[in-house]
């Protein structure tokens, strides 16, 4: 009985498109060596990242002084606002205006609430 059945379908198939139909089914897929999927979700997490930290970056460079925000990294962790320097001068610099009365204005103007300001050296190594 099956093997009427794989005669009839032998029959209807011509041999070469029968064993493209096996090969098919039995070989796996091509790996897909392109990294089109990974750029996707860094574009999506950068966007994200971005759209939160917009209004930080606008109220950071409206408040501090080019010279010293142009020489420092913000980034948001929790309710903390770390701003990596890039040398101890403009540490001081920056320490001295925030305790002057920036932070303040900085804590006040962001749209998260902020409840500390850590400066961190991030010097070249």
């Amino acid at each position: 009985m099956a093997t009427d059945r794989r005669s009839l379908r032998d029959q209807a198939l011509p041999a070469a498109k029968r064993i493209e139909t096996l090969r098919a089914r039995r070989v796996k897929p091509e790996f897909k060596l392109t990294i089109e999927q990974e750029l996707q979700k860094i574009e999506a997490r950068l966007s994200r990242l971005n759209t939160s930290a917009g209004p930080i970056q606008q109220a950071w460079h409206r408040i501090i002084p080019h010279e010293l925000a142009c020489r420092t990294s913000i980034e948001v962790a929790g309710t903390e606002l770390r701003v990596r320097v890039e040398d101890s001068s403009t540490r001081f610099a920056l320490d001295r205006l925030l305790r002057a009365g920036a932070e303040l204005d900085l804590i006040q103007s962001f749209p998260i609430p902020i409840k500390k300001i850590r400066l961190i050296n991030a010097g070249r190594r």
